[in-house]
């Protein structure tokens, strides 16, 4: 009897201890392996390359997109996807958005986001939006969930903050295994505006366009915040004088004044360049390219963004010819160096006017004909890194 009953209690205790064995294998499962393929994903959080192509990107986004058009957008959205190379609102060229692109190794159907710095508003969306959970955005949920809404670089409220954390890039990337498959990458990066100087209209700077042509003054053609890290300059005199506008004194386009303007920076640095467009659509109809251009004509966008309301916006589409003042102070540098009949031209002619163009002559802007080879020239306009100015 005894022996019986010492067999039933190590029955009993090998039960017990194969279901705690059991137990502790089932726990052991059911914690380890989901953190192991929360490790495996998380790997492809945030690598060292992936981080590398973000800061790339978003220098390459200050300096080629369309900010103005980002910032009035994610005024009332939370995100807005920059992923389409061809979407004119976003970029200004679209093959070097996609050179850039493929370099980083974003594939078409990755993509790129960008949100406010702080990211409640955005991480609350990507909850909820069927988006969100399919395809290279699978496990995008996630990876957001991992990324801070803290606001502790953005403070708007103190003007001495040079280092504004404004927005945030986020971007997937397919990236090349040395077996032939790929591996999906999420990275996220900071966008930090406020850290450039600002320029204000008016202001002269220091600039060598060329290596070989020696420091030039510039005025700063429009005023240019801290937010933006190119300036746009004009030069603070002619190069050039005694020219037509165009070669016959018909043709609808300004040869000439081109043709100089070309030869006359020719030797400026493209590296050290950013011309503000590749071409200017006249309000005359007819077309300049600036294709291999250094620098551009003065245009009446620039007019009117000097002028703010202050003038009607059909005033260059206008047959009457009536000069705008420029005595205003903070107007004068427009004219610097021009008296009497001195002047220099600008890109368009007057429409409906086969013979007179647009100029700026001693401290206005006037229709001139466009035969006038007197004491008219041209001045240069560029758009350049305000890290060339430092």
């Amino acid at each position: 009897m005894k022996l019986s009953n010492k067999k039933g209690f190590i029955l009993v205790e090998t039960l017990v201890v194969t279901l705690f064995v059991t137990t502790l294998f089932i726990l052991v499962y059911q914690n380890l392996v989901p953190s192991i393929g929360e490790y495996e994903a998380m790997t492809s959080y945030d690598d060292i390359d992936s981080v590398y192509a973000a800061n790339v990107y978003k220098q390459s986004l200050l300096r080629y997109g369309n900010m103005d058009y980002i910032d009035s957008y994610l005024t009332s959205h939370t995100y807005l996807d920059i992923t389409n190379c061809d979407d004119s609102n976003i970029y200004k060229n679209s093959d070097y958005c996609k050179k850039i692109k493929r370099a980083l190794s974003i594939l078409e159907d990755d993509y790129i986001f960008i949100t406010n710095y702080n990211i409640s508003d955005f991480r609350a969306e990507v909850k909820q939006d069927e988006f969100f959970d399919s395809g290279k955005l699978s496990n995008f949920k996630n990876y957001v969930a991992t990324v801070s809404d803290t606001d502790s670089f953005y403070d708007e409220t103190n003007p001495d903050n040079t280092i504004v954390g404004k927005y945030r890039l986020f971007m997937t990337r397919t990236v090349a295994n040395p077996d032939q498959t790929t591996s999906l990458k999420y990275t996220n990066l900071g966008i930090y505006t406020g850290s450039y100087k600002r320029y204000n209209m008016g202001e002269t700077v220091t600039f060598a366009p060329g290596t070989s042509t020696g420091e030039m003054t510039f005025y700063v053609l429009k005023n240019s915040p801290s937010t933006e890290s190119t300036v746009t300059l004009i030069l603070d005199r002619n190069i050039g004088t005694a020219t037509t506008f165009n070669s016959t004194g018909t043709t609808a386009s300004p040869d000439t004044a081109l043709a100089m303007l070309k030869n006359n920076t020719d030797s400026w640095d493209q590296a050290n360049l950013f011309t503000a467009a590749d071409q200017y659509v006249s309000l005359n109809g007819y077309t300049i390219s600036y294709d291999g251009y250094r620098a551009r004509l003065l245009e009446p966008s620039d007019i009117y963004a000097i002028f703010g309301n202050r003038i009607d916006e059909n005033y260059f589409d206008s047959n009457s010819l009536f000069p705008i003042s420029f005595q205003d102070d903070s107007l004068r540098f427009l004219s610097n160096q021009l008296t009497g009949a001195n002047g220099y031209w600008m890109a368009n002619m007057v429409p409906g006017s086969t013979e007179m163009a647009w100029t700026v002559q001693d401290q206005k802007l006037v229709p001139t004909l466009i035969n006038n080879g007197s004491n008219i020239g041209v001045r240069p306009v560029i758009t350049v890194s305000k890290e060339k100015l430092k």
